[in-house]
Formats: C-alpha cells, structure tokens, sequence
C-alpha cells in the first residue's frame, strides 16, 4: 500500500514533515487489517477518475450469416470501481507541539478512519457491495464450497485445508495456493500436536504455501484460492490517498479516499470454506 497526500487548494498551515507523519501513521494502521490484499495480486492503480475496468469480451446476440461468413457482436462487461472514504481530524495544538517540541502526536482518529477504511475494503473484497451490484470472493457465482468441521480436534483443521486443496487439485489448479481465515479459525492453528514441537499453522503453511493470513472481516470459515492475478485479483483506481480538507475550529480536518474493485477471472480457482 503507497499513501498519497493531496493537499487541496489552500496552503498547508502546517510543515510536510508533519504530513508524512501522519501518512505514515494511517498506511500502517490500515495495513494490520488488510487480508485481501495479501491473497490476491494487485493490478494498478489506473487513477482516481477510473470509475471501472473492462471485463473479457463475450459475445451476444445470434449473429448473422451470409455466404458462410459470420457476423458476430462482441460486448465487454464494465467492473464498477468502488470508492471508500472516511474522515477525521487532528487537534491544532497537537500538531503545533510535534512542530515546536518533537512530541509525537497519537492521532487516535486517524488510525480509526484507517482502520475504518481497510475493513470496509476487506468487505468489499470478500463480501462485495450488494447496492452496487459488486460480488465478492465469497459470494460470487461458480465458486467451489467446502464444509469444514468445527476444528476442536488438534489435526482436523489441516484435514480440512488438504481436502479442500484436493478439491482445487481435480479443478486443474495444482497451486501454488493463498488462504484467508477468520480470525476464531486463524488462531487455533497455533495449537500445537502432542508429538513433536510442530503447529497446525507450521504443517500447513506447506500445503498452502502462498501465505495464510488472519482476515478481520471473515467472522467464520476463509477462503482458499489458486495464487496468481490470472485467476483473481485487485484492481485499483486509487489506492489509498490522504487529503487535507482544512481547519476546522481547533482542529485540521482530513480525508482518506480509495477505489478498487475484485476482479475474478476463474472462479473454479477459488474454495469458500463454510
């Protein structure tokens, strides 16, 4: 994730070290709770004033036939590109003393907007937007489902996972794979087996060796895909980009503004453990 910082109209009332601070402040805060950009590859960005991106051409219609050639109509579904923001403000005098004194500033509104902003994206991601009529990785039609068991046995998550790696398997996607867990399922895999020294999570980061990541956003289950932008991935217009509004009484006002979109080439790649 690369922040950007738009500053507006009106000169800034305040020092760009001051602005880099608390860039960095927000990238990192949003970072420890992005999932989806850890399972998927990252396409772009393309721009604030991309609104979507092209799908595969398809073709429609009957087409028409003369003399045995063929005329066919070839249409390309657009992917909307859906726009996340959220706002805060730091308190002028917070800024003045890191100015004048060095004293850090905690900016606790800051790193709530970013948290605020990667969840939404990560519901994006995995969930879709319903409103606008964008599906997400795990509601997507065509997707390959797993049932997993409750997991309260030391061994019976990595049975799970290597089944559902089977199912990807006799799909014709041999791996390298990425997972998604909800956090209740994420964090039993550091249990550890009786003989040995060895963690569910240690045998199956073998088996899953595209990384398997804590998701936030999932409350149950994950995902499992095929690695790889060719199968599925993130389209960007903008990534995340902070911009001061300006004063606000005692206070700076500011924005953090992104778009993105999912973008599903294979959906046979991916398996939605319920």
């Amino acid at each position: 994730m690369a922040g950007n910082i738009l500053v507006g109209a009106e000169e800034v009332p305040f020092s760009g070290e001051t602005l880099n601070k608390l860039n960095e402040i927000v990238i990192e805060a949003a970072k420890s709770q992005l999932a989806g950009r850890r399972v998927l590859e990252i396409e772009g960005p393309y721009g604030l004033g991309r609104k979507a991106i092209p799908g595969s051409d398809r073709i429609i219609g009957e087409g028409v036939e003369i003399d045995n050639i063929r005329a066919e109509m070839l249409t390309s579904p657009m992917i909307p590109l859906t726009a996340i923001q959220s706002r805060f403000t730091i308190p002028i005098r917070d800024v003045a003393t890191f100015e004048e004194e060095g004293v850090e500033f905690g900016a606790t509104e800051a790193v709530s907007a970013a948290i605020a902003l990667a969840r939404q994206e990560d519901n994006v991601i995995f969930f879709g937007a319903k409103e606008a009529g964008v599906e997400g990785i795990t509601t997507m039609k065509g997707l390959e489902n797993y049932r997993i068991s409750d997991w309260g046995e030391i061994g019976k998550s990595a049975d799970d996972i290597i089944a559902a790696v089977d199912v990807l398997d006799k799909a014709r996607f041999p791996g390298p794979y990425t997972m998604a867990l909800a956090p209740v399922r994420y964090n039993l895999l550091f249990r550890r087996f009786m003989q040995g020294n060895l963690s569910e999570f240690d045998l199956l980061r073998e088996v899953v060796s595209g990384g398997i990541v804590k998701a936030p956003a999932l409350k149950e289950g994950g995902v499992l895909l095929a690695k790889g932008k060719q199968f599925a991935s993130i389209a960007l217009g903008q990534d995340m980009m902070m911009i001061f509004e300006g004063p606000e009484g005692a206070f700076y006002r500011f924005a953090l503004v992104e778009s993105l979109a999912l973008r599903i080439r294979y959906p046979g790649a991916i398996v939605v453990l319920k």
